[in-house]
C-alpha cells in the first residue's frame, strides 16, 4: 500500500477526475486531496466513481474539494468522512446526520453553527469528532454532549463559554479534548476537571487564570497539556507541577516567571516544554536545566542571558531548542554548542556575533538553524557553512553580502533558505543557484538584478520563491517564468514592465505546467494598464490574475474591448462646508439653497458628462460621491475610499479650524486612496474673500498628490460662476492628464463592461445583490446579446475585485477568511449599509442601554421592508469588520448581544484606581481620530473588567492579573495607559495593551501615532520610547540626560525599566521598511507579546551617528575625568603653596574643612543618587583633599628672625591616622570612577 501522504493532482475536467480515481483504486491510495481544483463535478461522477471506490476498497479517502453528495444510498455505510473548508452550513450538517454509521467525522471550517451541531448530535456511533471553526456556541456544545461514545473531541475556534464547558464535562469517555480559542474561563476549566479519563487537553487561549489551572491539576492522567495564551501565574504553575505524568506541557505567553519555572522543574517526565514569553530569567533557566528528559524546549522571548544558556547546556538530550529573542550573546552560544544532539536550533536576535556563529558550527547534527538578526556577517556564515546536514537555514538581516552567499552555496542539502535583507547582489545569487535541492527560497530586499534572477531560474525544484524589493526587470522575470514547479511567487516592488509580465503570465498560463500557481504578487512594478489593469494585479490570487489575463489577451486580439473612460469624484469635508451645494453647482449649475438638507451617509450622482467642462479633453463620465460630514460617520466613509479616484477636500473659508481638518482628510486619503490626486477647495469664499489662509507650500511638500488649491462660492454672482467654471476646468484637466488617473483610459473587455452596466442598472432598484445572482449575471447574458460568457470562477473573482475598486459595487467576500455573510452579498447601494449603521449609532434605545443591543432589538430600529432579518448578519459583520470596526459581539452571548462603543456615554464614570502607583505609557498623535478609542475597545473586549467600566474615550481592563486604565484625550491628542497590580506582571499587561493599540494603529495610519514614556515624577512631560532606545544603543543604559521640561536628570535605564519590550514600537512617523539587528516582524492577533517593529536597534545606531545628544550639556562635558584631573592638580598646587607659607597650627585647621566637607557631600550624593554625574562631583571634591593627605606627611613651617627653614616630620597624631585611612578610601573611589568612565566612553 502506498504512503498515506495525500496526492494533490491538477484536474481540469471530470474525465481527469475519473482517471485519477481509477489510479487511486489501482494503487490503493489511502488519501486523495482535490484542493485548489475548481471543478464543477456532477453528482453522477461523485456517486459512480468516488463512492464506488470507497466501498470496493473498504477504505475511506479524505476528500478535500467542493463536492455534492448525490445519492446517499450509495454511501450509507460510510464510517469516516472529512470535509475541510466547504462551508456546508447547518443544512449540510443535517444531510451528514443521515450517515448513522459514521464513527469519525471531520468538518473543519464549515460554519455549521449551533443548528448544525444539534444535527450532528444524532450520530451516536461517533468516537472521534472535529468541528474546528464552526461558530458553535454553548447551545451547540450542549447538543454535542449527547454523544457519549466520543473519545476524541476538537472544538477549536468556536464561541463556547463556561456553560458549554459544563455540558462537555458529561462526556466521561473522552481521552482527548481540544477547546483551543474559546471562552470557557476559570469556571469552564473547573468543569473540565471532572473528565478524569483525559490524557490530552488543549485549552489554549481561554482566559484561564490560576484558579482554572488549580482545577486542571486534578486531572492526574494527563500526559499532554496546552494552556498557552492564558493568564496563569506562579500559583497556577505550582498547581500544574502536581501533574507528574505529563510528558508535554505548553504554557506559551503566560506569566509564570522564575518562581513558576522552578515549580515546573518538578515535572521530571517532561520531554517537551514550551515556556515562550513567560518573563523567565537566568534563575528560571537554571531550574529548567533539571529536566534531563527534555528533548524539545522553547524559551522564546524571555530574559535569559549567558548564565541561563550555560545552564540549558546541561540538557544533553535536547534535539530541538528555541531561545530566540533572549540575550545570550556569544558566551551563551558557546555554551549551547555543547548540545551535540541538537537537530533544530533557533537563536533569532540574540547578538551572538561572529564568535557565537563559530561556536554553533560545532553542532554537526543540526538540520534546521535560525540565526536571524545576529550580526554574524560573512565571517560567521563561513563557519556555519561547515554544517553540512542543514536542510533549513534562516540568516535574515545579517549583512552577509555576496561573500556570505558564496559560503552558503556549500550547503548542498538545503531545501529551505531565507536570506532577507542581506545586501546580496547578482554574484551572491549566482552562488545560491548551486543549491539544486532548494524548494523554498527567500531573497527579498536584497540587490539582485536580471543576472541574479537568471541564475536563480536554474533552481528547478523551487516551489516557493520570494524576490520582493530587488531590481529585477523584464529579462529576469522572463527567466523566473521557466520555474515549472512554483506554487508561490513574489516579485513585488521590482522593475518589471509589460514585456516581462507578458512572458511571465503566458508561461504561468501554459497548459504544460504540472502544478498550478496559487500565490502571485506583481504589485508595484512598471506594468501598464494596457496589458492588465492595476486593479486586477492588486491581489495575490494567482488564478484570478491568470484568468483575467487570458480574457484581456483574447479581447485585445478580437478587438472586443474599449476604454472605460469613467471615474469617481469623492467629495469629503466636515459638516456645513457646502459640499452638496458645490456638487449641485458643478452638475446642474444650481446655486446654494439655504434650506438644503444635510447629507447623511453617501449621496451618489452618476453619469455626469464632462465634455462641456473643457472641450479640448476627452469626455469622461464622472460619478460624484457626496459624503456626509457628520463626525460619527467618518468611520464608515473610509470603507468606500478607493484608488483610481479624484478627491475634493472641501473646507469653509469661514472657519479657522479647517486647517486641522485639511491635514486630517489628507492623511485619510493618503492611507486609503494612496496617491490619488486631491483638489483642496476653500468654499464659501463669497465675493473672493480669503479669511482662511493655508500653508499651501508646506501642504504640497507633505502631500505631493495635491493638484491645487481653489476658492469657490456657491452663491449668486459673477465670482461664484467663475469659481465653479474654473473648478470644472481643473477637474477635467486632472481626469485627462494626471498620471495617477491614467487607468481610466485603459481598455477593458466588453464582456466585463456588460456586467458592470447591468449592475449599475440594478442598483436603481436593488440595494443588495446575492453572490449567486452575480454569478448568473456573468454566466447568462441578456437574451438579445451574443457576447461571451464569464463562466470561470477565477475570472469572476477578478471582475468582482475590479468592480469593487471602481466603486460600482462593494464586495468584501474576496478573501478566504472573509465572513460567510460577506461572501453571500454584493452591495449595490452604499447608503443601504451607511443608513443602517447611522440608525444604530443614533438609536436612543441603544444609547439608554449604554451601547448594548440585541439582534432582536435591531427589528425595532431598522425598517423591516428595507432590512429583513436575513440581512442582519451582513450588517453586523460589516460593523465588526476591520474597515469599520464599530461594534463587537458580547462574549458568551451566542451571537445575540453586541456593543457599540460610539454609543457609550461621553462622561468618564467614577471608579477606584491608584494612578500615583501605576506604570505609565503614552501614545501621542498628530490628531486623535474619533473612532480610535472605540475601535480599541472593540479589539479589547476580551480584557474588559467584569463590571464593564467603559465610556466613549476610555475603559477599565484587566490583563496578566493587572488592572489597567486606558484613556484618550482629544484636546491633547494622546492616549494614556495606566497599569497597576504586581510589579512582575505589569510589563506583560502593558505589552498586551500596546499590542492591541498597534493593531488599531494600522487601521488609522493617518493619525501619526508615536510611543512615548511619561516622566515618573512629572507625568505631563514625556520622551519618545524609540528615542530612549537610540540613546541606550549609543551611550548605554546608565546614560544621563534631562528631557525637555523635566524636573531633574534621568538615566535611560530608569525610564525604560518596567516598559522595555523586545524592540522599538512602530509609529506612522517612521514606518519605513528597515531591517537589521531586530529584524522585521508582524503583529499577530492575540499574540500578546509581539509588538510590531519599526526601526531596529542597529538602524537606530546608524540613524544617530551624526546626532548630537541633547544631554551633552555643560555639566556632562566639563565634569569628566580629564577636567577633574587638571582641576585637582591646579587646586592642589595652590593649596600646598598656601600651607607652606602658613604656620602648622593654621594649615592643619584649614585642611580639616575640605576633607570634612568632602566626606559629607560624598555620603549625601552616594546615598541620594549614585549616578555618573554625582560620582564625578564626588571625585572632584575628594581629590581636592587627596592631593595633600596622600603625601603621608605633615609640614612644619616656621619663620626665624634672620633665617627661614622648612622642616618635614612624621605626625603620629590621631587626626593624621584618620586622614591617612580616608586617603585610601578616596583612592579607591577615584580609580573606580575612572575605570567606569573609561568603559562607558569605549
Amino acid at each position: 500500500m502506498n504512503s498515506t501522504k495525500p496526492l494533490i493532482p491538477v484536474l481540469k475536467t471530470n474525465f481527469d477526475l475519473q482517471r485519477v480515481l481509477k489510479q487511486a483504486h489501482a494503487e490503493e491510495w489511502n488519501e486523495l486531496s482535490l484542493i485548489n481544483n475548481n471543478l464543477a463535478i456532477s453528482n453522477r461522477v461523485f456517486d459512480q466513481q468516488i463512492i464506488d471506490y470507497l466501498n470496493i476498497a473498504e477504505r475511506c479517502f479524505r476528500i478535500s474539494s467542493p463536492l455534492s453528495f448525490g445519492n446517499f444510498n450509495v454511501i450509507k455505510n460510510l464510517k469516516t468522512l472529512s470535509l475541510f473548508f466547504f462551508q456546508i452550513g447547518a443544512e449540510g450538517a443535517q444531510t451528514i446526520a443521515q450517515l448513522q454509521n459514521l464513527t469519525s467525522l471531520n468538518l473543519i471550517e464549515n460554519q455549521i453553527g449551533d443548528e448544525g451541531a444539534q444535527a450532528i448530535a444524532q450520530l451516536q456511533n461517533l468516537t472521534s469528532l472535529n468541528l474546528t471553526g464552526n461558530q458553535i456556541g454553548d447551545e451547540g456544545a450542549q447538543a454535542i454532549a449527547q454523544l457519549q461514545n466520543l473519545t476524541s473531541l476538537n472544538l477549536t475556534g468556536n464561541q463556547i463559554g463556561d456553560e458549554g464547558a459544563q455540558a462537555i464535562a458529561q462526556l466521561q469517555n473522552l481521552t482527548s479534548l481540544n477547546l483551543n480559542r474559546n471562552e470557557i474561563g476559570d469556571e469552564g476549566a473547573q468543569a473540565i476537571a471532572q473528565l478524569q479519563n483525559l490524557t490530552s487537553l488543549n485549552l489554549d487561549w481561554n482566559e484561564i487564570g490560576d484558579e482554572g489551572a488549580q482545577a486542571i491539576a486534578q486531572l492526574q492522567n494527563l500526559t499532554s497539556l496546552n494552556l498557552d495564551r492564558n493568564q496563569i501565574g506562579v500559583e497556577g504553575a505550582q498547581a500544574i507541577a502536581q501533574l507528574q505524568n505529563l510528558t508535554s506541557l505548553d504554557l506559551y505567553r503566560n506569566q509564570i516567571g522564575d518562581e513558576g519555572a522552578q515549580a515546573i522543574a518538578q515535572l521530571q517526565n517532561l520531554t517537551s516544554l514550551n515556556l515562550d514569553g513567560n518573563q523567565i530569567g537566568d534563575e528560571g533557566a537554571q531550574a529548567i536545566a533539571q529536566l534531563q528528559n527534555l528533548t524539545s524546549l522553547n524559551l522564546h522571548w524571555n530574559q535569559i542571558g549567558a548564565e541561563g544558556a550555560q545552564a540549558i547546556a546541561q540538557l544533553q538530550n535536547l534535539t530541538s531548542l528555541n531561545l530566540d529573542w533572549n540575550q545570550i550573546g556569544a558566551e551563551g552560544a558557546q555554551a549551547i554548542a555543547q548540545l551535540q544532539n541538537l537537530t533544530s536550533l533557533n537563536l533569532d536576535r540574540n547578538q551572538i556575533g561572529v564568535e557565537g556563529a563559530q561556536a554553533i558550527a560545532q553542532l554537526q547534527n543540526l538540520t534546521s538553524l535560525n540565526l536571524t538578526g545576529n550580526q554574524i556577517g560573512a565571517e560567521g556564515v563561513q563557519a556555519i557553512a561547515q554544517l553540512q546536514n542543514l536542510t533549513s537555514l534562516n540568516l535574515d538581516g545579517n549583512e552577509i553580502g555576496d561573500e556570505g552567499a558564496q559560503a552558503i552555496a556549500q550547503l548542498q542539502n538545503l531545501t529551505s533558505l531565507k536570506l532577507h535583507w542581506n545586501q546580496i547582489g547578482d554574484e551572491g545569487a549566482q552562488a545560491i543557484a548551486q543549491l539544486q535541492n532548494l524548494t523554498s527560497l527567500n531573497l527579498d530586499w536584497n540587490e539582485i538584478g536580471d543576472e541574479g534572477a537568471q541564475a536563480i531560474a536554474q533552481l528547478q525544484n523551487l516551489t516557493s520563491l520570494d524576490l520582493d524589493g530587488n531590481q529585477i526587470g523584464d529579462e529576469g522575470a522572463q527567466a523566473i517564468a521557466q520555474l515549472q514547479n512554483l506554487t508561490s511567487l513574489n516579485l513585488h516592488g521590482n522593475q518589471i514592465g509589460d514585456e516581462g509580465a507578458k512572458t511571465l503570465l503566458e508561461l504561468l498560463c501554459s497548459l504544460s505546467r504540472k502544478i498550478s500557481i496559487t500565490y502571485l504578487n506583481l504589485k508595484n512594478n512598471n506594468i501598464s494598464g494596457l496589458m492588465l489593469l492595476k486593479e486586477v494585479l492588486d491581489t495575490t490570487d494567482a488564478q484570478s490574475i491568470l484568468a483575467a489575463y487570458r480574457r484581456f489577451t483574447d479581447s485585445e486580439k478580437q478587438q472586443n474591448n474599449e476604454p472605460l473612460n469613467e471615474a469617481k469624484l469623492l467629495v469629503v469635508g466636515h459638516e456645513d462646508v457646502g459640499k452638496t451645494s458645490l456638487i449641485k453647482f458643478l452638475a446642474k449649475g444650481e446655486t446654494c439653497d439655504p434650506q438644503e438638507k444635510k447629507t447623511v451617509g453617501v449621496d451618489i450622482r452618476e453619469k455626469i458628462e464632462t465634455h462641456t467642462w473643457a472641450p479640448e479633453n476627452t469626455n469622461i463620465i464622472l460619478n460624484i460621491w457626496d459624503f456626509g460630514g457628520q463626525l460619527m460617520m467618518h468611520q464608515t466613509h473610509r470603507f468606500f475610499f478607493t484608488e483610481r479616484s479624484l478627491y475634493l477636500i472641501v473646507l469653509s473659508d469661514r472657519t479657522e479650524d479647517e486647517k486641522k481638518s485639511a491635514h486630517s482628510w489628507l492623511r485619510t486619503i493618503q492611507s486609503h486612496g494612496r496617491e490619488s490626486p486631491v483638489i483642496i477647495v476653500i468654499n464659501k469664499s463669497d465675493e473672493g474673500k480669503q479669511s482662511l489662509q493655508l500653508n499651501e507650500v508646506g501642504l504640497k511638500k507633505d502631500y505631493p498628490n495635491i493638484i491645487c488649491f481653489h476658492r469657490t462660492s456657491c452663491t449668486k454672482g459673477e465670482f461664484a460662476k467663475q469659481s465653479i467654471d474654473s473648478l470644472k476646468i481643473i477637474i477635467s484637466t486632472a481626469l485627462f492628464n494626471e498620471e495617477q488617473l491614467k487607468e481610466i483610459h485603459d481598455p477593458i473587455p466588453n464582456s466585463w463592461k456588460r456586467v458592470k452596466n447591468s449592475l449599475e442598472d440594478q442598483s436603481a432598484q436593488n440595494n443588495v445583490l446575492k453572490h449567486s445572482d452575480f454569478i448568473k449575471l456573468c454566466e447568462i447574458p441578456d437574451s438579445n446579446e451574443t457576447i461571451e460568457l464569464i463562466d470561470n470562477p477565477d475570472e469572476q473573482r477578478a471582475l468582482l475585485r475590479l468592480l469593487n475598486k471602481l466603486g460600482v459595487i462593494v464586495s468584501h467576500g474576496l478573501d478566504n477568511n472573509s465572513p460567510a455573510a460577506f461572501k453571500e452579498i454584493v452591495l449595490l447601494n452604499p447608503n443601504w449599509i451607511t443608513d443602517a449603521i447611522y440608525k444604530l449609532l443614533n438609536s436612543q434605545l441603544i444609547s439608554h442601554q449604554n451601547g448594548e443591543f440585541s439582534r432582536q432589538q435591531m427589528a425595532k430600529i431598522l425598517d423591516g421592508t428595507i432590512y429583513p432579518k436575513e440581512t442582519y448578519e451582513y450588517i453586523l459583520s460589516m460593523m465588526e469588520s476591520d474597515e469599520i470596526g464599530l461594534c463587537f459581539e458580547i462574549p458568551n452571548s451566542n451571537h445575540e448581544k453586541y456593543l457599540i462603543p460610539e454609543a457609550l456615554t461621553p462622561n468618564e464614570p467614577e471608579y477606584q484606581y491608584f494612578f500615583s502607583d501605576s506604570l505609565r505609557f503614552r501614545f501621542s498623535y498628530d490628531f486623535l481620530p474619533t473612532g480610535l478609542i472605540p475601535r480599541f475597545i472593540v479589539n479589547s473586549f476580551g480584557n474588559l473588567t467584569a463590571k464593564k467600566t467603559l465610556w466613549r474615550t476610555g475603559c477599565l481592563l484587566e490583563a496578566a492579573s493587572c488592572p489597567i486604565v486606558v484613556k484618550g484625550n482629544n484636546d491633547k491628542n494622546v492616549v494614556d495607559i495606566f497599569v497597576s497590580g504586581k510589579a512582575q506582571y505589569r510589563r506583560s499587561a502593558l505589552s498586551i495593551i500596546i499590542n492591541t493599540l498597534e493593531i488599531v494603529h494600522t487601521l488609522f495610519p493617518e493619525a501619526g501615532a508615536e510611543a512615548r514614556v511619561p516622566m515618573p515624577s512629572l507625568p505631563e512631560v514625556d520622551v519618545g520610547y524609540n528615542h530612549l532606545l537610540k540613546l541606550e544603543s549609543k551611550y548605554g543604559p546608565e546614560h544621563e540626560f534631562e528631557p525637555e521640561d523635566a524636573d531633574r536628570l534621568y538615566t535611560v535605564k530608569e525610564l525604560l525599566d518596567g516598559i522595555r519590550f523586545d524592540n522599538s514600537i512602530s509609529t506612522e512617523k517612521s514606518r519605513e521598511k528597515n531591517y537589521s539587528l531586530d529584524g522585521l516582524s508582524s503583529i499577530h492577533m492575540g499574540d500578546y507579546s509581539q509588538i510590531n517593529i519599526g526601526e531596529s536597534r542597529q538602524n537606530q545606531i546608524n540613524s544617530v551617528q551624526n546626532h548630537q545628544s541633547p544631554n551633552k550639556s555643560f555639566k556632562s562635558t566639563v565634569i569628566s575625568w580629564p577636567y577633574i584631573s587638571i582641576a585637582a592638580g591646579i587646586i592642589t598646587s595652590i593649596f600646598i603653596l598656601i600651607m607652606i607659607l602658613l604656620p602648622s597650627n593654621a594649615w592643619r585647621a584649614y585642611l580639616g574643612l575640605p576633607i570634612g566637607g568632602g566626606m559629607l557631600v560624598a555620603i549625601w550624593t552616594f546615598f541620594r543618587d549614585p549616578k555618573y554625574y554625582y560620582r564625578r562631583l564626588l571625585s572632584y571634591i575628594i581629590s581636592f583633599g587627596l592631593a595633600v593627605i596622600a603625601t603621608g606627611v605633615s609640614f612644619d613651617a616656621y619663620f626665624r628672625t634672620d633665617t627661614s627653614q622648612g622642616g618635614i616630620r612624621w605626625d603620629g597624631s590621631i587626626s593624621f591616622g584618620f586622614y591617612f585611612v580616608w586617603a585610601i578610601c578616596i583612592t579607591v573611589f577615584v580609580v573606580a570612577d575612572f575605570l567606569t568612565n573609561n568603559r562607558q566612553d569605549s
